[in-house]
């Protein structure tokens, strides 16, 4: 890469990490461990500058690689984390709508459909508590809510499931838009 233009060749390599790190399904330790490698073996041969230059764009890759395990990581405050324990069972969620309110046919009725960003949870008998996360919500019947509503719900949590056996993932179009539930 030209000594000119040194932007572009950061560009490139965490580029190409991105892209690595999307199709190769390691852990973040994996790709960490990677990057502070190759950049300490670049620091150690400063004085090859070809080589140094070399594992300095190796270190790029994995960094670019690290960056988007990172941002696949679910915080520890997150409704998923605790999901196992509230399977089925009743809990109250309160959050804010940011999704537009969709209505849908359903059997001889209506449900009304949208995503609710969490902030606070609660279930029967305990304490509330901050939570975050990103959950569908579907109620089987017409309300009038709206985008940016703050709203306090009852309901159960489910993971979300895949309708078919195909090339298809609808719990994985979900997964990327952020929807664990």
């Amino acid at each position: 890469m030209s000594s000119h233009r040194p932007l572009v060749g950061v560009s490139v390599f965490f580029a190409l990490g991105i892209m690595a790190g999307s199709c190769f399904r390691s852990g973040f330790v994996f790709w960490g461990m990677g990057c502070a490698f190759f950049l300490l073996l670049s620091m150690l041969f400063i004085k090859r500058k070809i080589l140094s230059l070399s594992l300095l764009w190796v270190s790029l890759i994995f960094l670019g690689a690290l960056s988007v395990v990172n941002s696949k990581t679910i915080s520890s405050d997150h409704l998923y984390r605790i999901f196992e324990d509230y399977r089925g069972r009743p809990v109250f969620v309160e959050g804010v709508i940011v999704s537009d309110v969709q209505k849908r046919k359903f059997f001889h009725g209506q449900k009304t459909v949208f995503t609710l960003e969490a902030r606070r949870f609660k279930a029967k008998y305990e304490s509330q508590c901050a939570k975050t996360g990103r959950i569908l919500v579907q109620v089987f019947r017409t309300v009038d809510l709206h985008y940016g509503d703050a709203v306090l719900l009852e309901g159960r949590l489910h993971e979300p499931f895949d309708f078919c056996s195909g090339p298809f993932s609808y719990k994985e179009y979900l997964n990327q838009r952020g929807i664990k539930l």
